[in-house]
């Protein structure tokens, strides 16, 4: 972790400089900023380890973190040598799809099996002046060797910060400390240049309760003393916006042979979101919401589509995840309120 505190370290010129601004370090005007000790900086520069258009790549929206405009940062750092123009390979890689690779492989009679980055080899050192005719036109940059090294450093550091969060929060829910597992990723979020999740304690730690209370009758035979490992996964999934909760589960988990770990977990969460919203229709009165339709999934198994379509009142809607469900990856049928 020595190189992550050497790289975010602030000067004290430029402490002293944020005290008296009172802003933000990365919000800053750039003059002041040495862009290797800023977030944001390192952050876009990590969107070029695999190579991006030169001109307007970057979305506008990152103004706001870079506290410049987005194609400014990127213009500085093809001045200053931290991008470079792509080889030919990556040229190839971000302009075509395998698809396309494979075409141009069958037009110079090649063999097209194999991955992706294997036929772009083959069109390389059979035709590349071809290859440069076709991509001569685009403005393609990627990290310099040097910049290379940095920003996939800072990519790791930034990696090993989130599993270290998820591994408290993780914690937390197996003690059953639901406010501290909401914390967590509060905090965590906090800190990360685009954050998504801040301010929603308070309805994570409900939203929590009702997945550690949700039993849904599709995951009837699923043992009882698995089902508190599944709904820290399920917990887990929400808490992180993951569809994966197989890394959470205990290396013993059985589950039911009706689905794969992830899919139980999912239908958890989706009992817990159907109980939820019936829960918030109650509390609106009866005058507000008289009626909910059930939404089914475009491809909803049949038993789903008998009840996709229809309408119910709140006491007699079908429970979500439907239990009679024959699909491989479950239910995803949702309610809705009918005006």
């Amino acid at each position: 972790m020595e190189f992550f505190s050497f790289l975010f370290g602030k000067k004290k010129e430029e402490a002293k400089l944020k005290s008296s601004t009172e802003q933000p370090f990365h919000m800053v005007k750039k003059e002041t900023v040495d862009w290797r000790n800023s977030e944001p900086h390192l952050l876009l520069l990590s969107q070029f380890l695999y190579g991006q258009n030169a001109k307007d790549a970057i979305p506008p929206h990152w103004e706001g973190i870079l506290g410049e405009l987005p194609q400014r940062a990127v213009d500085r750092f093809i001045l200053e040598g931290w991008l470079v123009p792509a080889s030919l390979s990556t040229k190839l890689d971000r302009t075509f799809s395998a698809t396309e690779i494979k075409k141009l492989l069958k037009e110079r009679g090649l063999r097209v099996s194999g991955p992706k980055g294997q036929g772009i080899e083959r069109l390389l050192t059979s035709d590349p002046e071809g290859m440069e005719a076709k991509v001569s036109q685009l403005d393609i940059v990627e990290c310099s060797s040097e910049a290379r090294i940095m920003a996939e450093r800072f990519v790791i550091e930034r990696k090993a910060r989130k599993e270290a969060a998820q591994g408290n929060c993780l914690k937390h829910l197996r003690r059953g400390n639901l406010q501290g597992a909401s914390l967590t990723v509060a905090q965590f979020e906090a800190r990360q240049t685009f954050s998504s999740k801040v301010g929603e304690i308070d309805c994570n730690v409900e939203f929590l309760k009702v997945i550690f209370h949700s039993r849904p009758k599709i995951l009837t035979g699923l043992a009882e003393s698995e089902w508190e490992p599944l709904r820290i996964g399920a917990a887990m999934m929400a808490l992180w916006g993951t569809s994966k909760a197989t890394k959470w589960l205990p290396t013993n988990f059985v589950g039911i042979p009706r689905f794969k770990h992830d899919t139980a977990a999912n239908m958890i969460l989706i009992h817990a979101y159907y109980r939820q919203s019936i829960s918030s229709y109650l509390k609106e009165g009866r005058d507000v919401v008289k009626k909910v339709e059930v939404i089914g999934a475009p491809d909803s198994c049949s038993q789903c589509k008998k009840i996709a379509g229809r309408t119910y009142s709140i006491n007699t809607v079908p429970e979500l995840p439907y239990e009679k469900c024959t699909h491989e990856w479950g239910c995803h049928c949702v309610i809705a309120p009918v005006a």
